[in-house]
C-alpha cells in the first residue's frame, strides 16, 4: 500500500461521515478514481457502516433490558 493509499484509507470513516474538508474529501475522491485497490476497501466500509447503522436502529425488547439490569444489579455493578 502506497502513502496515499495508507492516507486515503485512514480517512474512509471521516470521509463517509462528511467530516473532512471540501479539499480532502476531493483528494480522496480523486485517490478512489485512479486507484485499483482502494475502491473496494471503501465500498466494503461504506456497506458496514451502513449495517452497523441499520442494527443499530433496532429496538431492545423490554425483557432484554430487564434480564440485563437484573444481571448488573445481582453482579453488583457500578453501572
Amino acid at each position: 500500500m502506497n502513502k496515499a493509499c495508507h492516507e486515503a484509507m485512514e480517512r474512509i470513516y471521516p470521509y463517509l461521515d462528511g467530516e473532512l474538508t471540501p479539499y480532502k474529501r476531493t483528494r480522496i475522491r480523486w485517490h478512489l478514481r485512479k486507484c485499483e485497490m482502494c475502491p473496494d476497501v471503501y465500498d466494503f466500509e461504506s456497506k458496514l457502516k451502513q449495517v452497523v447503522h441499520d442494527r443499530a436502529q433496532e429496538e431492545v425488547p423490554d425483557d432484554v433490558v430487564d434480564r440485563l439490569l437484573h444481571f448488573l444489579r445481582d453482579n453488583d455493578c457500578d453501572c
